[in-house]
């Protein structure tokens, strides 16, 4: 990801990507167990405990290029060896996978569990469940011989999960080099609809709310590069290209200010900047 960020900015302040740097991203080694189907963690891994979501992540932020299948077998492998006292981030992200292979039962356990390290009287996020900070901590172990609390106090990566889960979990939103994907928005159980407000794109500023039935995108800034919304043809991989989810004879709707355009959450749709 870090290779593909630097290229992506080099084309876009017209910088040279050094070439020899491009055989080395495409052949970073990503273990693999083609009997059962499942990203290792590193070659030789059979079920050890692990701290956090880590092999998931593959899937999402990275996006990368599998089978729905093997990202389910990623998600239902991984997910019984994490460690319940882990970060907090670890359960949204696998709630955003769950969301992704559509097993809604699992993904809201989940997206549930994602939150629960909001602690009370202020909701403050904890690193673990325990919420103890490491000077407490110190102390507590000291005193009382206690060495299973741990975790940072105000642990905003926790927090920052969460809101991906919400952002990009439910409402399915991918962000693309030059576009944004709305995959098939779902709702939390007991939700009637969600909206993200004021989202930043291409210098613009929109409004984006769904319910059990339609999303609608209303522009409330408008920026330099004109907007676009349509349909768009179901994604075969998970880094499709803006030309491969435009179907023929789609129709781009322009973003107008203050004027909503709204879709059927059963249809994909693409928004886009076009010159």
């Amino acid at each position: 990801m870090s290779f593909e960020f630097t290229r992506l900015a080099s084309t876009i302040l017209g910088k040279t990507f050094p070439e020899s740097w491009i055989p080395i991203m495409e052949n970073l080694k990503i273990p693999f167990n083609t009997e059962e189907q499942i990203h290792l963690e590193y070659d030789g891994y059979t079920d050890e405990e692990i701290k956090q979501a880590d092999v998931i992540l593959l899937g999402f932020p990275l996006m990368f290029n599998m089978t729905s299948t093997i990202r389910a077998n990623d998600l239902d492998f991984y997910s019984p060896l994490t460690d319940a006292s882990g970060p907090a981030m670890t359960w949204s992200m696998t709630a955003v996978g769950y969301i992704d292979t559509k097993d809604y039962v699992t993904a809201q356990k989940y997206f549930i569990q994602g939150f629960a390290n909001a602690q009370e009287p202020f909701q403050v996020w904890t690193e673990t469940p325990t919420g103890v900070s490491s000077l407490l901590l110190t102390f507590l172990q000291v005193i009382y011989s206690l060495s299973s609390l741990k975790g940072a106090v105000n642990f905003i990566t926790g927090c920052g999960g969460f809101l991906q889960s919400v952002m990009f979990g439910y409402p399915t939103m991918r962000l693309h080099d030059d576009f944004l994907s709305f995959e098939g928005p779902v709702l939390p159980s007991n939700v009637t609809a969600i909206t993200l407000r004021a989202l930043d794109y291409r210098g613009s500023q929109i409004d984006i709310r769904y319910d059990a039935s339609v999303i609608t995108f209303t522009l409330i800034s408008e920026g330099p590069v004109p907007l676009f919304a349509s349909e768009a043809a179901t994604a075969a991989t998970l880094r499709p290209s803006l030309s491969q989810r435009l179907s023929l004879g789609s129709i781009s709707t322009p973003l107008m200010l203050n004027r909503p355009a709204s879709f059927l959450v059963t249809v994909p749709v693409v928004l886009f900047g076009k010159n």
